[in-house]
């Protein structure tokens, strides 16, 4: 029996951790209530991208275009902490998770598809390709 629903709740997001339904057309608006659009996540631990994968990055790791970058340079007092050698400096970045979604009307998003042909199982991201004899 298929127990899956086509519309799976993804919630709010947590913590420092922000949840955008983004128009696909026009990705510097988001998304009215009930509009599908792409889900980016917007999170202060975001990841610094794919090992070995800079284009893929490129395409997934965006740069927060909602908010200047300077708000954050002007934040960032500096220090000789340890982990500073580390550390690339302030920045407000997006993933794009290639998930389809809405907003609810009590502000949760709801998730609808994808945009790629990526499915996941077992907890496993796998990319399907065509198997067309080209």
């Amino acid at each position: 029996m298929d127990t899956m629903k086509d519309i799976i709740p993804a919630g709010r997001g947590m913590l420092d951790v922000q949840m955008l339904v983004v128009n696909p057309f026009d990705p510097t608006r988001i998304c009215a209530i009930g509009e599908v659009g792409e889900v980016y996540v917007r999170a202060a631990g975001l990841a610094e991208g794919y090992l070995g994968s800079p284009d893929l990055n490129a395409k997934k790791f965006l740069t927060n275009w909602f908010v200047k970058p300077e708000v954050w340079t002007e934040k960032d007092k500096g220090g000789s902490e340890p982990w500073r050698e580390f550390y690339v400096g302030p920045r407000d970045r997006l993933y794009r998770s290639g998930d389809l979604g809405r907003y609810t009307p009590s502000g949760d998003v709801e998730v609808s598809g994808r945009i790629d042909s990526q499915v996941k199982i077992r907890g496993f991201r796998i990319e399907c390709k065509s198997n067309s004899l080209e």
